[in-house]
């Protein structure tokens, strides 16, 4: 998970919050919490705005989505702390019930929200409370741009999230390369219900290629790539996923595919074809490493290439028309997202050196 720290009233109150390139509303965990059953609320950190003295209430009522769970609160005004950034008077959720989908698989986080930082658009539903777009309003921000650099393994140290600016050249090499934001609309697909119904990041892909042709594939339909730091997956229709995890020999765990370590150097690049750009992942972005204490902190990888939608290939039906290139994807470069002209510019990230720890054998 790639967090945040922000804060909210005076004095400030903390929260942890999940960075998520899908949502553009700020909700906040409210003391105020209802006891309805199956709340999952407990144990976030909770805002108390009788403890602020800058809260002003504004009382409309409100619904929304965190992750897979329905939110519903109310609206007020308080100061919202980012880093060195004060916003004055933000708009946000305050948000007292917390109601879980049936399966929940994301409820147990040690995250209190989301910090939203999907594209700004005047016209959106709800858009009026992004943090990003009320920085906008008060010409707070030096440029209406942010820019990520996130730290691909967890010995890497911090990452960098600058609000109105391009993080330390010293975390990237070579030159960006911009591709625009598409105009194609997202598909309905039960897969995505864990976004947010807002504007995405998003582009067009075109092929995914490993290696030098193991594996080409090119989308059937006008395909839209939403890029995402909340899913830490490279979300892909099923058999090709399926094929390339066969390919790179994995060992599958029900959904999670396991690559061994030790290998990485042997393993293809995987190739994908964004608006006509060309992007490389080599196997140091592509395996995720873990750590598990009930295995001595031994290292294990898991491979990033996640079912995740129908295709073709499956009872005849066509591609989704959309994949999802997760934190796998945007950690391996330092992305700039334009927040008035919907652009992404993308280069190639500097990380540590890779570590060589025992593996999981396949």
């Amino acid at each position: 998970m790639h967090t945040t720290n922000i804060s909210l009233g005076t004095p400030p109150q903390s929260f942890n919050a999940l960075l998520d390139l899908a949502s553009s509303v700020l909700l906040v965990p409210s003391v105020k919490h209802s006891k309805t059953p199956g709340s999952t609320l407990n144990p976030r950190h909770q805002y108390n705005s009788t403890l602020s003295s800058t809260f002003r209430p504004n009382g409309t009522a409100m619904t929304s989505r965190f992750l897979q769970e329905d939110v519903s609160g109310y609206l007020s005004y308080d100061d919202l702390h980012i880093s060195s950034l004060t916003l004055g008077d933000a708009l946000f959720q305050e948000a007292p019930t917390w109601q879980p989908f049936p399966e929940c698989g994301l409820c147990d986080r040690p995250v209190d929200t989301l910090f939203p930082l999907g594209p700004y658009n005047a016209s959106a539903p709800q858009n009026f409370m992004s943090p990003i777009a009320q920085l906008i309003k008060a010409e707070i921000l030096d440029s209406n741009i942010f820019s990520l650099h996130l730290s691909r393994n967890p010995g890497d140290g911090e990452g960098q999230l600058v609000l109105g600016g391009i993080v330390d050249e010293e975390f990237y090499t070579g030159e960006f390369r911009t591709i625009p934001m598409t105009s194609l609309p997202v598909p309905n697909s039960p897969s995505l219900n864990v976004f947010d119904e807002g504007d995405k990041w998003k582009t067009t892909i075109s092929t995914l290629t490993v290696g030098l042709d193991s594996i080409k594939h090119a989308f059937s339909t006008p395909t839209v790539a939403i890029i995402d730091v909340g899913f830490p997956f490279i979300g892909l229709p099923v058999s090709l996923a399926e094929d390339i995890n066969a390919l790179l020999g994995t060992d599958n765990w029900g959904p999670f595919a396991w690559a061994d370590c030790e290998e990485r150097d042997t393993f293809p690049n995987v190739t994908i074809i964004l608006h006509d750009e060309e992007f490389i992942l080599t196997p140091y972005d592509y395996l995720l490493e873990q750590k598990f204490k009930e295995d001595g902190d031994r290292l294990f990888c898991q491979s990033a290439f996640w079912t995740m939608f129908e295709d073709e290939d499956r009872d005849g039906r066509r591609d989704e028309g959309v994949v999802v290139l997760g934190s796998a994807f945007v950690k391996a470069w330092v992305s700039v997202f334009d927040l008035e002209t919907g652009g992404m510019s993308f280069a190639r990230a500097k990380h540590g050196p890779p570590r060589h720890d025992p593996g999981h054998s396949v």
